[in-house]
C-alpha cells in the first residue's frame, strides 16, 4: 500500500570559505516514483574551538655571559586545523646586584586562524662573572719634593658588560730614616 520509498540523492556542499567558523550549506534532493521531488538543505557550522598544542617546547642555553647574545631555540606548535602563526614578546629584568646582568625571558604564542592560543616560554640568565681588566696602568712621578703634592695619573679600567666605577685609596707611609719624607700608595679598584 505504501508503494517504493522516495530516493534520497546527495547534490553537493557549498562553503562560504570562511575558516573561523566555516559554514557548510548540503542539500539532498528527494524524488518521489513519479520524478517529483523537493531540494532539502542542511547548514553544518565547522568551528576551531581547541589551541594549537607545543609539540617543542621553546628552549636555550643558560646561563651566559653577557659578552654573548641570548640566543633562543623557537619552539614548534601544531594545530590539527591549519596552520598557526608564532609571535614572541621579550622582557628583560636587570639583576639587582648586578646591573650588568639579567634575565630575559621569551614568551611565545602560536595561534590558530581561529584566534586560539597557546604560549611556550624560556628564561636565559645573563651574568657578568668577569672582571674588569687594566688598559692603562696607573703612574705618576716619583719621587719628588716635599714641597709638592703626590700626583697621579689614573689607570684606564675597561669591561666588557659595561661601564666600570672606579675608587682609590691612599696610604701613607713615614720613611723611617727621613721624618718628613713618606711614601704614598694609591689603589685603585675599579
Amino acid at each position: 500500500m505504501g508503494g517504493p520509498a522516495p530516493a534520497v540523492t546527495f547534490i553537493g556542499d557549498v562553503t562560504d570559505a570562511n575558516t573561523c567558523p566555516e559554514t557548510i550549506t548540503r542539500t539532498y534532493r528527494i524524488t518521489d516514483s513519479c520524478g517529483n521531488f523537493i531540494d532539502v538543505t542542511q547548514t553544518i557550522i565547522v568551528n576551531d574551538l581547541v589551541p594549537p598544542t607545543v609539540t617543542t617546547a621553546a628552549s636555550g642555553t643558560t646561563p651566559i655571559s653577557c659578552t654573548a647574545t641570548p640566543t633562543f631555540v623557537d619552539p614548534v606548535f601544531a594545530d590539527a586545523c591549519g596552520a598557526v602563526t608564532t609571535t614572541f614578546v621579550d622582557v628583560d629584568v636587570v639583576d639587582p646586584a648586578c646591573p650588568n646582568g639579567f634575565t630575559r625571558t621569551r614568551t611565545y604564542t602560536g595561534t590558530d586562524a581561529c584566534g586560539n592560543t597557546v604560549t611556550s616560554a624560556f628564561s636565559i640568565v645573563v651574568e657578568d662573572n668577569d672582571p674588569p681588566t687594566v688598559t692603562t696602568a696607573a703612574s705618576g712621578t716619583t719621587p719628588i719634593s716635599c714641597t709638592a703634592t703626590p700626583t697621579f695619573v689614573d689607570p684606564v679600567f675597561a669591561d666588557a658588560c659595561g661601564a666600570v666605577t672606579t675608587t682609590f685609596v691612599d696610604v701613607d707611609v713615614a720613611d723611617p730614616a727621613c721624618p718628613n719624607g713618606f711614601t704614598r700608595t694609591r689603589t685603585y679598584t675599579g
